[in-house]
């Protein structure tokens, strides 16, 4: 899937840390951000 992270920013790697246990998210990334990160690995 094609997103972003930190309110915009298109380097998603350099924004989010995950595991099988979940993610962790710059302060600066929005809801919608978070919606399609949680939608792209299948969290929740």
């Amino acid at each position: 899937m094609v997103g972003t992270v930190s309110f915009g920013s298109p380097y998603v790697g350099a924004g989010i840390c995950a595991s099988n246990e979940g993610a962790v998210a710059g302060t600066d990334t929005t809801g919608p951000e978070l919606n399609r990160i949680e939608d792209a690995l299948g969290i929740i």
